[in-house]
């Protein structure tokens, strides 16, 4: 029996990483997303307007060409064990 439940998660908040030449250099935690499509085809290459102090505190400076991808910040599972019995 194969059994397929989407486990759902209380959302935290948001993180952007940040990518130069392909490496990472860190990310930065936000509230609300900046775009509508999260993960790997979310993905944006920007040129920075401002310096950005990332949460390792590294500084990317102004005008460097970054690779930005939005991820979730997933806490506690919603997933409510009690179901599993009902639906078998």
């Amino acid at each position: 029996m194969h059994l397929h439940y989407a486990v759902k998660f209380q959302h935290l908040g948001y993180f952007v990483d940040y990518m130069i030449n392909n490496k990472y250099v860190g990310s930065i935690n936000m509230d609300t997303p900046d775009r509508k499509i999260i993960g790997y085809n979310g993905k944006q290459d920007i040129t920075l307007e401002n310096d950005i102090t990332l949460s390792n505190n590294k500084v990317i400076k102004k005008g460097m060409l970054c690779r930005t991808y939005l991820y979730p910040l997933c806490g506690r599972s919603n997933f409510d064990v009690t179901q599993l019995a009902k639906n078998k």
